[in-house]
């Protein structure tokens, strides 16, 4: 929490290892965050940045799935079709499951958006403004 231009998403790139610290060291899992390959970080934090842009009119189903791309190959690739059910319904947005995400308002992109992560089932979860983009009670829904 911090005023517009405080460094909020740079910590939060910090954190998530997309942005090396200008000192310190950030540790995930007991870990240097450098020291965890890419694929071994998106099984263990999950990012939601800003704005979520996708040049391509996936179905919203399609890229709420794309959050469980870290464990296909893995024995959690079983409980895909779980996790996307449980994120849609947690977001509500389960009713517009076929529909291109290019055509969605910013509202419902965002929750879109906060599905693919909450499908993605990772332990940490680093969140951007995450209520930035919705209305009232669906930010009252993000904030339980």
């Amino acid at each position: 929490v911090g005023p517009n231009g405080a460094g909020k998403s740079t910590l939060l790139a910090a954190l998530a290892a997309d942005l090396a610290p200008g000192s310190g060291e950030v540790l995930i899992g007991g870990r240097p965050a450098t020291a965890w390959t890419a694929p071994e970080l998106a099984l263990r934090r999950s990012v939601l940045p800003q704005s979520a842009v996708l040049s391509f009119p996936f179905p919203v189903e399609d890229v709420v799935r794309m959050g469980r791309a870290p464990w296909a190959g893995t024995e959690l690739e079983d409980e895909d079709d779980t996790a996307v059910a449980a994120a849609m319904a947690a977001t509500e947005v389960t009713r517009f499951a076929g529909r291109p995400f290019s055509e969605l308002s910013g509202g419902e992109r965002a929750r879109v958006a906060l599905a693919r992560v909450l499908a993605q089932r990772a332990p940490l979860m680093l969140l951007d403004e995450p209520t930035a983009a919705l209305d009232l009670r669906h930010q009252e829904l993000v904030l339980r």
